[in-house]
């Protein structure tokens, strides 16, 4: 997600918003010139803004024919590109087959509110038998990066991260261990050890009074 300016109308709508019950007053951070030039009168449709592989998949889901046919007839159709793009996305995580058919995965995967991505890892995760580790993993890869790069301090983040697995929570790694490589096991560990020093913080709240 990038942000952006709102656009010129979404700027009075929300300016509207200070007067609605009884006189008030609306601070805008950006200049009057930004408003008169640079921002747009209205704002983008979501659909030109937005990955499609969520839509393309609840099209599917709904039964409303092909995803192409479909989505040409919006008011201001998504680029064929991007539809294109979106549906060989959805084929190659193994929700679509075949003529545009949903498989069973492409409808449990409609079904959660996350990136299909996300969603399939999941799902294989409950499978497995590893569901609460990919849970975490989830969630990470759904908001923010929760490590700090400060600027020219690269090499130092990376030896933090290599520190993490070569200390893991469940005892010392293999020297030649590939799960050095691996960001989302760095976060995993990273959020094992942060929830067993908030434990062991928790135990001790109560001799501290």
């Amino acid at each position: 997600m990038v942000e952006d300016w709102i656009s010129q109308a979404n700027a009075r709508q929300r300016r509207g918003r200070a007067g609605r019950v009884k006189p008030g007053i609306c601070f805008s951070l950006y200049t009057r010139y930004r408003f008169e030039t640079l921002m747009r009168p209205f704002q983008v449709p979501e659909m030109l803004r937005m990955p499609l592989v969520e839509l393309c998949l609840q099209i599917k889901l709904l039964s409303l024919g092909y995803v192409k046919s479909l989505l040409s007839k919006a008011l201001e159709p998504p680029r064929e590109e991007a539809i294109t793009s979106a549906i060989s996305l959805l084929y190659e995580v193994g929700a679509l087959e075949g003529d545009e058919k949903l498989t069973p995965l492409g409808h449990h995967l409609a079904k959660l509110p996350v990136d299909v991505l996300i969603g399939k890892m999941m799902l294989y995760g409950a499978i497995f038998g590893c569901l609460s580790p990919i849970l975490s993993i989830s969630a990470f890869l759904s908001y923010k990066s929760p490590f700090v790069y400060p600027k020219d301090e690269r090499q130092n983040v990376e030896r933090a991260k290599l520190a993490l697995l070569t200390d893991r929570i469940d005892g010392p790694s293999d020297p030649n261990d590939g799960d050095r490589q691996s960001d989302h096991l760095v976060m995993m560990t990273a959020y094992r050890k942060w929830e067993k020093i908030l434990c062991e913080v928790s135990e001790c709240l109560p001799y501290l009074y």
